[in-house]
């Protein structure tokens, strides 16, 4: 009756931790075991050190690790009210895009103490109290410091896809934060990458893979789109079509350019009738920008950093390299 009890409490707890979109932390001894048993029967998972969720639905999120990663912060958050977030998990709070390989610590303001790395999964950085805002109860240093941050120490390509969601969904300035970055950036490690990220930034670009995409063009040092979604005429029913990048070639030549990546057929349920109707859609759009008469490069998005695939491709295609940019 007891071990009936002890599972029933647990059960309410988790969900009322899924309903705020949080991990459950257990506040008695008597919790904490009882979900370590859960754990070891494979029906809990731990994410974080002392977070639980249910095993089904942290599998569940598996084709979303930003999802995933914002239960695992906003629940440290709120066990930790005083802290303020910075680099790429204030990225993420600001709903910025982030890679999925930068989801794995929590990046916190060093607030007068050592910084550096501060335990499994955490990272103390410093920054200045007159660049940390408010969001709601969570404290995070602001969009333009958080895109520098970022810029300073991802990859150049990475770097680009999170100013370009800045620019696209939260509006960055982008004037205003190139002249923050020439003003800040200069002789710290990373600057060079971190001016090439605001270079190149644009707000046109509607996903990470396709800033991805456009970033690796730009460091292998080919010519970058001469436009990002470029709208046509479609042919076939008259309405607009868009090309994920476009190319006007100095000779003479053009070229679409489409990225395509799983995460553009799966719905919320990931399969089903709903891949289907994104595939055949995906299909007719195909179809319709072939009408257009012009040549269509499609990258596919879990191949690019195959080595050799992306230049492969470009060179087929007649994009010419230029000067080199990094």
């Amino acid at each position: 009756m007891r071990n009936t009890s002890a599972r029933q409490r647990i059960e309410e707890q988790l969900d009322g931790a899924e309903r705020l979109q949080r991990c459950l932390v257990p506040k008695t001894r008597a919790d904490r075991e009882a979900l370590r048993r859960a754990v070891a029967a494979g029906v809990a998972v731990r994410p974080f050190s002392g977070m639980f969720m249910r095993a089904s639905t942290w599998n569940a999120l598996k084709t979303s690790p930003r999802v995933r990663w914002r239960y695992v912060q906003n629940t440290f958050l709120d066990e930790h009210p005083d802290e303020a977030v910075c680099s790429f998990s204030a990225a993420l709070d600001h709903g910025l895009w982030v890679s999925k390989k930068y989801l794995d610590t929590i990046h916190l303001v060093a607030s007068g103490r050592s910084h550096g790395r501060c335990g499994t999964g955490i990272h103390r950085h410093e920054c200045p109290l007159n660049e940390i805002e408010l969001n709601g109860t969570v404290k995070r240093t602001t969009l333009e410091r958080t895109v520098l941050d970022c810029s300073l120490v991802a990859s150049f390509e990475d770097g680009l896809a999170i100013a370009d969601s800045a620019l696209r969904f939260c509006k960055l300035d982008i004037q205003k934060y190139r002249d923050y970055v020439e003003a800040l950036a200069r002789c710290r490690s990373g600057a060079l990458c971190a001016e090439m990220v605001a270079r190149y930034a644009d707000g046109a670009s509607e996903s990470g893979g396709e800033s991805i995409v456009r970033g690796l063009i730009v460091a292998l040092g080919y010519l970058p789109p001469t436009m990002l979604q470029a709208e046509f005429v479609d042919p076939i029913d008259g309405g607009a079509i868009r090309a994920d990048m476009y190319y006007e070639l100095p000779n003479g030549l053009r070229l679409i350019i489409e990225v395509d990546g799983f995460g553009k057929y799966v719905g919320a349920d990931g399969l089903g009738k709903e891949m289907q109707r994104r595939l055949v859609a995906e299909r007719q759009r195909e179809s319709h920008i072939t009408a257009l008469g012009i040549p269509v490069m499609r990258v596919q998005f879990s191949r690019v950093y195959e080595d050799g695939y992306l230049e492969h491709l470009l060179r087929r295609f007649g994009v010419p390299k230029v000067a080199p940019h990094m």
